[in-house]
């Protein structure tokens, strides 16, 4: 991979990863490093328990979405 490689695949995420799309839950900078290393490195992902805490509560907002 060279550095228009790298560029491409940033230029690519800065679509779906902007400011306004920001989640705390849903769609937060452990998503985008997480898409970031499967582009990177193949099918390697970030481990779960790294944004296990975001999981949680995507979840329990299922019960109570005013959170």
């Amino acid at each position: 991979m060279n550095v228009s490689d790298l560029s491409g695949i940033l230029e690519e995420m800065r679509q779906k990863y902007r400011a306004e799309t920001y989640h705390i839950l849903n769609l937060n900078c452990n998503h985008f490093t997480s898409d970031l290393c499967v582009r990177l490195v193949g099918s390697q992902r970030v481990p779960n328990y790294v944004n296990k805490l975001a999981k949680f509560g995507a979840f329990i907002t299922l019960f109570s979405p005013n959170m």
